[in-house]
């Protein structure tokens, strides 16, 4: 498994339900979770919906292309 890219306080967004979220990291899941270790996962805090989405995969976040 690779090293996560994000740490904690990062600002990151990310894909959802169809619906494309802005937030923070607050806790970084390494070695992944509840059934998939083959990627680190976040829990994000979405501060605009007072909502905190756990286990997001890395592969979900959306990264500019810059």
């Amino acid at each position: 498994m690779n090293k996560p890219l994000h740490k904690l306080d990062d600002i990151v967004q990310f894909s959802v339900g169809g619906k494309t979220l802005s937030g923070k990291i607050e806790v970084v899941d390494a070695n992944g979770t509840f059934g998939q270790n083959d990627e680190p996962s976040y829990d994000i805090m979405v501060q605009e919906e007072n909502t905190l989405y756990k286990h997001i995969r890395e592969s979900w976040l959306i990264f500019d292309a810059e």
